[in-house]
């Protein structure tokens, strides 16, 4: 019998945006209650980063069921509930105007908590049993706490759902509908197994995935002073390697510092797979949790609830109506239209909060529009159209290429295929005296024939070898293999496992062919649904080979790359273009070494003079 709380009090107690009243009192609640009921295990988990969103209370019992309790601390005389064509919306008294789904929060997070999950899991979980009853809807049960509603109010306002329990206050004395809810289910085949649980536990502790050590002061003094925190609005433009991703880091770091109890950040990026490497980064930066930074870390579209024609979404309203923030940073800015900054500005930061965007022009690897600006150094790039006036902060210091060669490949690619005035400069580089050239060749490889994927798992393990004989600090952590063909890196990474145990565990950005079963397997190059659990789980430091495509490793850096340049036999005209771009984004991810591994014959001739 034991109730273990995630993370434990003292951890709570330094959240930098504390408990609210009603959240502090339904943990309190909870570990008292459960650590009575005899003979059963359960973790509490608070603010869980469910993949940077945060539930206010999840509880798990192993191998048994989960919990999920949103706590919501609205005075009843402020607000009116309205059912909406059965949808349940609090709008303000004073002026009728919405401000919360409390419900359609939870049912988001439960639909989250599957979503995230493995493929595995995802199947077992949406099985019924042999009388036609979903698992789901008995694995994963939910309440909302109303801690200023007595059970008198919830019943004259009408405030209730078919699958959600409503407390008011009474339930933190009157614990029979505690009891209720925390029935055990004692059906073994609807009850979580042990791999269930493990998938689960990852979802919502994924921890600090190996060493995360802050970067070095920056030495140039421009670099220095952009980093330090200030309100007010700004834009920085900065080529691959130069160091974007590490000024973000240490001015959130220092935003924090500045700010007060209760003021808290935004950071917000296009890239999905980006979350966790930002994540590793601020954390290191600022030698705290998330928590304790006050920081929110979030998936762009995460921010908002969209609607859908053709092929064409739009934002349909906010998903945090009364949240604002002291300052937001976004990443990636080449992948943003124009009206999602506005209204990011206008709808989450508060008045005199910071507003800064960082953007790469090289890396429009989606196409938005883009329209030529100048920057402070009076160069004219293609760059993001943003609601910030004035000329771009311009970044072109290397800090990621150990390698001069792979800075000069990537140049001699931009002049020759993106037609853009831009040039990556070695100061500033960080080049360790120990590594040998063998360990930083950029080694090229051409086949005019069809992609074999035996002959390329040979090709990624001798080079892998050949890295570690020349790097004597090399792991197999520091690998990537990258591609722009998902199904060719699928068959690629199947391959490899069947290598061996070193190429036992890769982490990737898709599910590989061993988690899929065969129905699924016809239709998965069409359909990018199942990637989404793999992509939030995507680390840097997970000790095995990395995979990904170059779309999902954008932002990213890796020691090594193993870069595999598929056949256009298929492709448009305009992907042909667009191609460049993501050609581009592989070579300047790897920092010390990198194999380009090519059948595309329209490349031979440049690789082939460079390499």
């Amino acid at each position: 019998m034991t109730v273990k709380l995630i993370p434990d009090y003292n951890e709570i107690l330094k959240f930098k945006v504390p408990l609210t009243t009603g959240e502090k009192q339904m943990v309190d609640c909870l570990v008292s209650y459960l650590e009575s009921i005899p003979y059963r295990d359960f973790e509490i988990y608070v603010q869980p980063n469910l993949f940077f969103k945060r539930p206010d209370i999840v509880v798990l019992e192993p191998n048994r069921s989960l919990w999920i309790i949103e706590v919501k601390d609205y005075q009843p005389s402020s607000y009116m509930v309205i059912d909406n064509n059965g949808e349940m919306t609090w709008r303000l008294r004073k002026d009728e105007r919405v401000h919360a789904y409390p419900f359609r929060q939870v049912e988001e997070y439960r639909r989250d908590l599957l979503e995230y999950a493995s493929p595995l899991t995802q199947q077992s979980i949406d099985s019924k049993d042999e009388q036609g009853k979903q698992r789901f809807g008995c694995l994963i049960r939910s309440a909302l706490f109303l801690s200023n509603y007595s059970q008198a109010d919830i019943a004259k306002q009408k405030i209730k759902n078919q699958y959600i329990k409503v407390w008011g206050k009474e339930i933190l004395q009157n614990q029979s509908g505690l009891k209720k809810f925390f029935e055990p289910i004692y059906k073994e085949n609807l009850c979580l197994s042990s791999r269930e649980t493990c998938d689960f536990r990852m979802i919502l502790n994924p921890g600090e995935n190996g060493k995360n050590e802050p970067e070095k002061d920056f030495k140039n003094i421009k670099y220095r002073n952009f980093v330090q925190s200030r309100p007010g609005k700004q834009k920085a433009r900065g080529s691959a390697g130069s160091g974007k991703t590490t000024l973000l880091a240490k001015r959130v770091a220092n935003a924090a510092e500045r700010l007060e109890t209760n003021q808290a950040i935004l950071v917000t990026y296009f890239n999905i797979t980006i979350g966790n490497y930002l994540h590793d980064k601020i954390v290191a930066e600022a030698g705290k949790n998330l928590h304790e930074l006050g920081v929110d870390l979030q998936h762009f579209n995460s921010l908002f609830r969209w609607k859908r024609d053709g092929n064409r979404y739009w934002i349909a309203s906010l998903k945090e109506i009364d949240k604002k923030y002291q300052a937001i940073f976004i990443d990636e800015g080449q992948d943003f239209e124009y009206e999602w900054f506005k209204v990011l500005e206008a709808s989450y930061l508060a008045g005199d909060g910071e507003f800064v965007i960082f953007a790469d022009q090289n890396q429009n690897i989606y196409g938005q529009k883009m329209e030529q600006q100048v920057d402070d150094t009076s160069m004219t790039y293609q760059l993001p159209r943003t609601p910030i006036p004035g000329r771009w902060n311009s970044f072109d210091i290397s800090h990621r290429h150990s390698n001069p060669m792979i800075t000069t490949l990537a140049n001699h690619f931009v002049d020759a295929y993106l037609d853009k005035t831009i040039s990556i400069s070695d100061d500033g580089i960080f080049i360790n005296e120990d590594e040998t050239l063998a360990s930083q060749k950029i080694i090229y490889n051409y086949s005019a024939h069809d992609f074999d994927a035996d002959l390329a798992a040979r090709e990624v393990y001798r080079y892998m070898e050949a890295v570690g004989n020349a790097d004597s600090n090399f792991s197999i952590n520091d690998l990537a293999v990258l591609s722009t063909d998902r199904k060719l890196l699928r068959s690629l990474e199947n391959k490899m496992r069947a290598m061996g145990e070193i190429f036992k565990d890769i982490s990737t950005t898709f599910p590989p062919i061993s988690d899929i079963d065969d129905s699924k397997y016809q239709n998965l190059d069409q359909k990018t649904d199942y990637d989404k659990p793999y992509k939030m789980k995507f680390y840097r430091n997970t000790g095995v080979v990395k995979m990904s495509t170059i779309h999902s490793f954008k932002g990213w850096e890796s020691p090594y790359v193993v870069l595999v340049i598929p056949s256009r036999k298929n492709l448009s005209e305009d992907e042909r273009v667009k191609r460049h771009d993501l050609i581009y984004t592989g070579i300047t991810r790897a920092k010390k070494g990198i194999y380009i591994l090519n059948y595309d014959p329209a490349y031979h001739d440049f690789f082939r003079q460079l390499s």
